[in-house]
């Protein structure tokens, strides 16, 4: 299936393009109850920093349904749910922030195969805040500088066909530079407009930029648990265990992926790049950050 290349940083982003075509060509037997997240952005006609082309969009959605059993996000979290054969991972897809293009594109796409998925939103986007607008612009470079919110009315359209929402905080900040107050703010303030917005609750939740290392404190994790959310996502290469904290469940970032690499981190893989970052120490493994240069500030 053909894909879409798209680029950005130096050396350090391409030491780890590298290092994922490396180990997706190693050979690996599937290990049985594999359950993966998937966090995606935004999708598009045209790939950038922060948007996955349609068109690999499309190619990662036929190569999961041909490969994979698709469970939502909260479910996937449950005690239990890798017991089973292990003959298919378990995947769940997620999407985080709050474009107009997950109504315009991801969603007809997801609903054509059936699959469920769901959708972290920074409320402050949607309100058209302007500290929000201004971190997101920031945190994607000048090629963003034109952000489509999603409206209330497609959230509540995609509520009532089924998808799931979870907060992600109201002007997506750096988490772990915030006292608790401004993380009450941050956090329940998300989990209260979204549900306003929907009129239903709300218990899952994504921690802006997601690296437990850079963007999450101890005190975020408590803030969230302390206002509701029974599930909470990060950014991480690795799969979902037993063992798995639920308000610490890891994500694999996706954008523009070939499908050998969507497979490898499927598969398990590409876990050995979030054992070594584990591991290391933190001036090593920051380049490597998904958010690490976008979230410095708070």
């Amino acid at each position: 299936m053909g894909s879409v290349a798209y680029r950005h940083g130096g050396g350090w982003r391409a030491a780890k393009d590298e290092a994922q075509r490396f180990l997706a060509a190693l050979p690996l037997t599937v290990p049985a109850q594999r359950a993966v997240v998937l966090a995606y952005h935004s999708v598009a006609a045209e790939p950038t920093r922060a948007s996955t082309a349609q068109s690999v969009f499309r190619s990662h959605l036929s190569w999961i349904a041909e490969h994979c059993e698709v469970v939502a996000f909260e479910k996937l979290a449950s005690p239990g749910v890798q017991r089973g054969n292990g003959s298919r991972p378990r995947v769940a897809i997620t999407f985080d922030d709050g474009y107009e293009d997950n109504h315009r594109e991801a969603f007809p796409l997801l609903t054509s195969h059936g699959f469920p998925a769901t959708f972290f939103i920074t409320t402050g986007l949607v309100d058209r805040d302007e500290l929000a607008l201004a971190r997101l612009r920031r945190a994607w470079g000048p090629r963003e500088g034109s952000l489509r919110p999603i409206s209330i009315e497609q959230l509540r359209e995609m509520d009532s066909a089924g998808m799931a929402f979870g907060a992600h905080s109201r002007t997506h900040p750096n988490l772990r530079m915030l006292d608790e107050i401004a993380l009450m703010n941050e956090i329940a303030g998300s989990r209260d407009r979204l549900e306003e917005i929907l009129q239903r609750r709300v218990s899952a939740f994504a921690y802006p930029f997601g690296d437990a290392r850079f963007h999450i404190s101890a005190t975020a994790v408590a803030v969230a648990a302390t206002s509701g959310f029974t599930t909470a996502a990060t950014i991480d290469y690795r799969g979902v265990s037993r063992t798995t904290d639920p308000l610490l469940i890891p994500r694999f970032p996706v954008s523009n992926d070939p499908v050998e690499i969507l497979r490898a981190k499927v598969f398990g893989r590409l876990d050995l790049i979030g054992a070594w970052r584990a591991r290391m120490p933190r001036w090593l493994t920051g380049p490597l950050s998904s958010g690490r240069r976008r979230g410095e500030g708070p």
